[in-house]
Parts: C-alpha cells; sequence; structure tokens
C-alpha cells in the first residue's frame, strides 16, 4: 500500500459500491496534461462504468449514461 495521496473514486449502483484509488503518478494521470495540469482522462470514467456493468453481469449495450 502507498503512503502516497490519491483520489477515491466511488461509483454507486444500489445495493453495489465500486471503489477505485487513483494516485498522482499512476500513468493515466501523469500523461494526460491539459494545460498544463494533470487531469484523469473522460476514456477512464467510461472504462470504469464498462468494468462496473460486467461485474454487474450487464451487457454494454443495456447501459445508458445520463447526467
Amino acid at each position: 500500500m502507498s503512503s502516497t495521496p490519491g483520489t477515491d473514486l466511488v461509483m454507486a449502483l444500489s445495493p453495489k459500491r465500486f471503489k477505485t484509488t487513483v494516485l498522482h503518478d499512476d500513468y493515466m494521470v501523469r500523461d494526460h496534461l491539459v494545460h498544463g495540469v494533470r487531469i484523469l482522462p473522460g476514456v477512464f470514467f467510461l472504462d470504469l462504468t464498462y468494468r462496473m456493468a460486467r461485474q454487474l453481469g450487464l451487457e454494454p449495450r443495456q447501459v445508458a449514461l445520463r447526467p
């Protein structure tokens, strides 16, 4: 376990919760800069949603993302 501060991302879909920790030096953040600022790419959230749906036994075409 790293002592480096990170960001916990939690997605809830009742009654299950999914959690992952992203550290500032993880390649997906370290290598993605917008105006010189490290930022998590939007595709990361799509991938996380895809993995969550698969764990719930859903097919990707059954999932709709809404604001």
